[in-house]
């Protein structure tokens, strides 16, 4: 499936690499303060690494530097426990490159990679490759084949080298620590007032509108029905307060029914969006939809007139959510 996710403008100052070999020196011939990570759906924990790293850099006039990868090293490593995703790869490198970094290492998780011991890949990558002096990592952040390097693994290999390491420790909300794995766990249990709280942003998909059953618009609720990446953890199933931007860059409030559809018994889950006061032509154009609030469960009427009656509350239910 083609992707459904914009590719990012990148600031002209900004470098963007996708191969090891393309890392090139400082232009302005700085040292780098540099961070590692999975970084999937860029939380607000992930934020405060990144963000640690650029005011380090940009203290010391130094290069800030993140290096991340397209997928998630599970569906490699371990493809039955890879999880779900918070952002496609071109959607987390929108959310990176708005952090400000100098640069950003964007790389595929290859099986090659993998392979790469962490010894090597700390002395031939992040110290020789990257010039790095200052790493700023998550604490129980670990990297190399089979998972052997560690904070401790930098410090021990940089120790001659005058290289820093600077472990994070984990961000908390509500005492527990923020994490992809919480965020993914609230997302499927409808929790997400919870989900964005954790992610410090509304959670957004973007999806390819394609044609449907247009039995909304008989009901004069037309829907977008919009088709997402299947690597992306979907809501549960439910009606949700969301905004909508729009191809034309118009930003729309809506709602938004995650399911089978149950009264006209389809089925397969879908996504089907309805936008507010919006009669444009969306068929084949990518839509970022935003969830703000789930208002209800999905559930089964008795009569597609049963339905529109419910549709009418869900919309002022969501109006109101969206003013609050």
């Amino acid at each position: 499936m083609r992707s459904a996710t914009r590719a990012p403008i990148l600031p002209d100052d900004m470098k963007l690499y996708r191969t090891i070999d393309e890392i090139e020196p400082d232009l302005q011939d700085r040292e780098t303060v540099l961070t590692i990570g999975t970084f999937d759906g860029v939380h607000r924990g992930h934020r405060m690494v990144l963000e640690a790293c650029l005011g380090a850099a940009r203290s010391s006039n130094r290069r800030s530097m993140v290096i991340t990868f397209a997928q998630h090293p599970l569906s490699l490593l371990r493809p039955v426990e890879a999880p779900l995703l918070l952002t496609t790869p071109e959607r987390k490198l929108e959310l990176l490159t708005a952090i400000g970094l100098d640069a950003i290492v964007f790389l595929d998780f290859t099986p090659e990679l993998a392979m790469i011991e962490a010894e090597d890949f700390t002395n031939d990558l992040l110290f020789a490759r990257c010039g790095a002096t200052v790493i700023i990592c998550g604490h129980d952040f670990k990297f190399g084949r089979y998972g052997r390097g560690s904070p401790d693994t930098i410090s021990s290999l940089g120790l001659q080298k005058g290289v820093h390491v600077v472990p994070i420790p984990p961000f908390t909300d509500t005492g527990q620590p923020v994490s992809s794995t919480r965020i993914r766990e609230a997302l499927r249990d409808g929790q997400i007032e919870y989900a964005n709280e954790m992610l410090g942003r509304p959670y957004d998909m973007d999806g390819r509108v394609v044609a449907g059953f247009r039995r909304g618009r008989a009901m004069s609720f037309p829907t977008a029905n919009l088709v997402v990446s299947p690597s992306l953890c979907v809501p549960a199933q439910g009606v949700y307060a969301v905004r909508a931007r729009t191809p034309g860059g118009e930003t729309r409030d809506g709602m938004i029914n995650i399911g089978v559809a149950p009264t006209f018994g389809l089925g397969e889950s879908r996504l089907e969006a309805h936008l507010f006061d919006f009669s444009g032509d969306l068929y084949g154009s990518v839509m970022r939809v935003e969830f703000h609030k789930r208002l209800r469960e999905e559930r089964t009427f008795e009569s597609a007139e049963a339905l529109e009656r419910q549709l009418h509350l869900d919309k002022q239910a969501a109006v109101a959510a969206l003013r609050a």
